[in-house]
């Protein structure tokens, strides 16, 4: 179906509205197959892992793919990637990875960080409200 046909369709319908009439709009499947989604981006508006919470300030925005069988969650602003079988499991990891991160590196004096791992602490810090202990 082209554009202008959807467009002319789009038009008649709008017509039909406008006069309360009832219509039944019949869709063809496209000839092309649509490409598979290779990427999701998912939005989280807190952390949990084991006994943690970790309330954000804003939500954040992780990758979701899958890769040679395996899943992946990633967050390229705080160098977070995490693996797992199953799309749950990689959030999951990505949950566990992000604790652990907090725990080494965003609660270290900066003296003992190199370069990179300070930009992450930065990150997780400019990230995190709050951090609840159930």
């Amino acid at each position: 179906m082209s554009y202008a046909n959807i467009q002319a369709q789009q038009a008649s319908l709008s017509y039909i509205a406008v006069w309360g009439a009832s219509t039944e709009v019949a869709f063809t499947a496209p000839s092309v197959p649509c490409p598979r989604l290779s990427k999701y981006l998912i939005s989280l508006d807190e952390i949990k892992f084991d006994a943690k919470t970790f309330q954000l300030n804003n939500p954040i925005s992780v990758t979701l793919y899958q890769e040679d069988g395996l899943w992946y969650c990633e967050h390229e602003e705080c160098e977070i990637l995490s693996v797992g079988n199953t799309a749950a499991e990689a959030v999951c990891s990505f949950s566990e990875d992000f604790s652990v991160l907090w725990d080494e590196i965003a609660q270290s004096p900066d003296d003992s960080l190199t370069i990179e791992a300070q930009r992450v602490k930065a990150c997780l810090l400019s990230m995190v409200k709050s951090v609840k202990m159930r």
